[in-house]
């Protein structure tokens, strides 16, 4: 009888033990590309000094650096959405990008998410979200008037269907444009459903749809404890000559690199963090766990590395801001460098001209950089 109980203990074991494994999908039944885990633990440190630039000005806000010119996405204007400091004289140069209903003017605009030269003048693109509006800000021609110019303005559909806006929008090169769609929650049959994100390969004049990229296998996730997509919600940046976008995820350690020119994603996720047992399955339960880190807050990257800003703290810690680690990952998915800061450095922005990490104080707005060539951080060879 002791081993009839025995035995039947055992097999209870096992069925609760199946049940358990069927409760949390694996990684290959929402993801489209491969999971690897990266082996954090040999990363090289580096203990990094952060220089102050004293600005002249109302700087604030979410900030883009190409060589000499430094950008606020400004909130607290009146008049305009965007200023410009010179980071040589460290004087604000003025303010662009005029609120207002006129056909110049914007009703909203995006913060700034890359930077590109384009006929020997700094340039970036500028969503208009209410009025479904694409611009190209020249910005070196508005600092030499000093008055906003836009190369061009065109009709962009912000929503692709009732429930699916852009939140991303890069320029890939020429007249090639890279889109994220950020997805909302739709209420259906009494449950809630996760639009999954995915990309878009467009063409800016016409907003021609040349290609979708997806990166998880199923359109939506439907289940009763998704209240909103933040599980799905990464921050994003291009490599600087248009092949590729890399993603980094709040709710998973984890990156996600796509290929631009073949949709190819592959994702790296951090060894040390592997024993929590967190992959994309989480989803399911994410909204109601107690357990919620902030993993990956910032990325920015140039054509050598990607930065990456890490928490790893829980949401509802009070210091889970105050971030100062940033993980520099080549483009094939390797975690060379942890640098340690002596500053919080929740925004972030590569300057590839100058050689520099920007980032500005949360509660101050001071500016401050990295200067990389400091660290000599050493590039390896990347096989396609």
């Amino acid at each position: 009888m002791r081993n009839i109980g025995i035995r039947m203990w055992g097999v209870a074991g096992i069925v609760l033990l199946m049940s358990a494994c069927t409760v949390r999908k694996a990684d290959a039944d929402y993801f489209m590309g491969e999971v690897n885990y990266v082996d954090d633990s040999q990363a090289e440190v580096k203990q990094v000094t952060s220089h102050r630039v004293d600005l002249g000005g109302r700087n604030y806000g979410l900030i883009a650096v190409y060589d000499s010119l430094y950008i606020c996405w400004n909130l607290k204007l009146h008049d305009s959405f965007y200023n410009v400091f010179n980071l040589d004289t460290h004087e604000e140069i003025g303010t662009f990008c005029s609120k207002g209903q006129g056909p110049e003017d914007l009703v909203d605009a995006s913060p700034i998410f890359q930077l590109f030269e384009e006929d020997g003048d700094v340039k970036a693109l500028v969503s208009e979200v209410s009025r479904s509006r694409l611009l190209k800000w020249n910005i070196s021609r508005s600092v030499r008037s000093g008055t906003t110019v836009f190369d061009t303005i065109v009709p962009f559909t912000n929503k692709a269907d009732e429930f699916r806006s852009h939140l991303f929008v890069f320029r890939q090169g020429g007249d090639t444009l890279l889109c994220a769609l950020n997805d909302d929650v739709k209420d259906e049959l009494g449950g809630n459903e996760v639009y999954l994100p995915y990309y878009e390969q467009r063409l800016f004049h016409s907003n021609e749809l040349l290609q979708r990229f997806y990166l998880y296998k199923h359109p939506s996730v439907a289940a009763p404890n998704i209240c909103n997509n933040s599980f799905f919600y990464t921050c994003d940046a291009i490599k600087p000559d248009g092949t590729k976008i890399v993603q980094v995820m709040g709710s998973l350690p984890q990156i996600n690199i796509i290929d631009a020119r073949t949709g190819k994603v592959t994702a790296f996720r951090l060894a040390s963090q592997r024993k929590k047992g967190q992959d994309l399955g989480w989803c399911e339960t994410y909204e109601t766990s107690v357990d919620k880190p902030l993993y990956y807050n910032c990325v920015h990257a140039d054509d050598e590395f990607i930065y990456a800003v890490y928490s790893g703290k829980r949401q509802d810690a009070p210091d889970v801001n105050e971030i100062t680690a940033i993980h520099v990952f080549d483009w094939g998915g390797n975690l060379r460098y942890l640098l340690q800061t002596d500053l919080p450095y929740s925004r972030l922005w590569a300057d590839p001209i100058r050689g520099r990490l920007y980032t500005q104080h949360l509660v101050t707005d001071e500016a401050y950089y990295v200067d990389l060539g400091e660290l000599n951080l050493k590039s390896s060879k990347i096989v396609e």
